[in-house]
């Protein structure tokens, strides 16, 4: 943003990093305003139009203004907030399109307006008139002002657990186990090595496993193993015992990582691929558990490091833990296999499941994991669960009641969404008031720039 010049109504500036809206001078006032975008995943239809270049120069809104229209974002059900916020923390998607077919007057009907078949998020813009753009991508630019917001739907587990896929189907799983969470894989990259004049390619095979125990099927481990180019390289295991992160390379001992680290294991001197862990903040006044909470799936290529996916978290020792992970691009999602993959049909009429086509026989020590881990589980899991014991449980109104009061407390902003839904369902179940604070913490994580 710089000068303070005269422009188009409704016209668009199209950068390489960033694709922001600029609202005319009024006459009536001086100040007139770029209005915060609030960025969301989406999955239903429309017809966009292409974008108009934009002559140099924007107007900056008042604090009280952008406060104002930030206030009266709505919440989407199945969304949630990705980064943005506050003076010089927004963020935005690198390129998008306007609806012109349609004038969609709330969140909710943009997010009817773009395809998830053509377009990973959308962004919508509180105004007169309202504005609609379908994201390209979800490549975020940070440290905008005035505060952007990127929303989206990041499959994940949450609680009981509740799942959500990468294309936004929901149900909650009937099970415990051991099974195939996330699986990364049939993408090649090719980068620049040092010292060759040719580039490398590497096949990308990540995988991700999770560990649901107890009648109420709470996550209490994940198992993370990076086998691209055919063997193992990196290993990061984390558990809800001490919800602390265990790393190991190639064949050498596990090791804590308590802090922000890069975990990789180089092919001569050249990345290849890793796990960059990485804390944001999160809500600790009600006992939050701090620990490197998010977790960036990357790869070398022609340009570099390149972030695929990455993963939020939420845990607390002796409980369980929350999970989410994001697409940075709508395009590698046909390489995701497991319980999170796109297109089950399965998941077609069903809001429960017992997800048999992921579940895993091997042992938690052949899959790459800990002993100790091994150990923790054969702890927690309860023998002789099944379906039919998650079918009896029953919640009565007045508990139903309590737990929204307790959800709100805690989720305010997400009233009316599934992220809402699943809390008030696993607190009025017996998880008690934890689950809303793990809920809470979660979503912060997924906030945070």
């Amino acid at each position: 943003f710089g000068s303070r010049l005269p422009f188009n109504i409704n016209s668009i500036q199209r950068t390489r990093d960033f694709t922001y809206l600029v609202s005319p001078m009024s006459a009536m006032s001086a100040m007139a305003a770029i209005v915060p975008l609030s960025l969301f995943l989406v999955s239903v239809n429309p017809v966009a139009a292409e974008l108009e270049p934009l002559e140099d120069g924007c107007l900056l809104q008042s604090t009280k203004e952008r406060q104002l229209v930030a206030e009266e974002q709505q919440p989407v059900p199945g969304y949630t907030i990705l980064c943005g916020g506050g003076s010089g923390s927004g963020c935005g998607c690198t390129d998008s399109v306007q609806v012109t077919s349609t004038t969609p007057a709330d969140a909710v009907a943009c997010a009817a307006a773009c395809p998830s078949t053509q377009y990973p998020g959308f962004a919508f813009a509180v105004g007169m008139p309202p504005l609609c753009f379908c994201c390209n991508n979800l490549v975020q630019r940070s440290g905008l002002d005035p505060p952007f917001y990127l929303y989206g739907v990041a499959g994940g587990a949450e609680g009981d657990p509740h799942i959500t896929t990468l294309d936004g189907r929901h149900y909650t799983l009937l099970r415990q186990g051991t099974f195939s969470f996330w699986h990364f894989s049939g993408l090649e990259t090719d980068f620049h090595s040092e010292g060759a004049v040719d580039t490398k390619k590497t096949q990308v095979d990540w995988h991700v496993y999770a560990h649901y125990s107890g009648q109420q099927s709470f996550t209490k481990g994940l198992l993370l193993i990076d086998k691209s180019g055919g063997s193992i390289r990196q290993v990061l295991e984390i558990t809800s015992q001490d919800c602390k992160w265990k790393a190991r390379k190639g064949n050498e001992d596990w090791k804590v990582v308590d802090n922000a680290e890069l975990i990789f294991v180089p092919d001569g001197k050249d990345f290849v691929t890793g796990f960059d862990l990485s804390a944001v903040s999160s809500p600790r006044g009600h006992g939050g558990h701090a620990f490197p909470n998010r977790v960036h799936f990357s790869m070398n290529t022609k340009n570099g490091k390149l972030d695929v996916a990455g993963m939020s978290l939420s845990c607390r020792p002796s409980h369980n833990m929350n999970v989410q992970i994001l697409m940075k691009r709508q395009s590698d999602k046909k390489f995701v296999d497991g319980e999170l993959k796109v297109s089950r049909k399965s998941l077609s009429t069903l809001q429960m499941s017992t997800d048999s086509e992921f579940s895993v026989d091997s042992k938690w020590q052949e899959l790459g994991g800990s002993g100790q881990a091994a150990s923790y589980f054969q702890l927690v899991d309860t023998n002789g669960t099944s379906v039919a014991s998650f079918q009896l449980q029953s919640c009565s109104d007045a508990q139903k009641g309590l737990a929204e009061e307790t959800c709100s407390k805690h989720l305010g902003e997400a009233h009316g969404t599934y992220f809402f839904e699943d809390c008030v369902f696993d607190v009025c179940h017996g998880g008690g008031e934890t689950q809303a604070e793990l809920a809470a913490e979660l979503l912060a994580v997924t906030k945070a720039d």
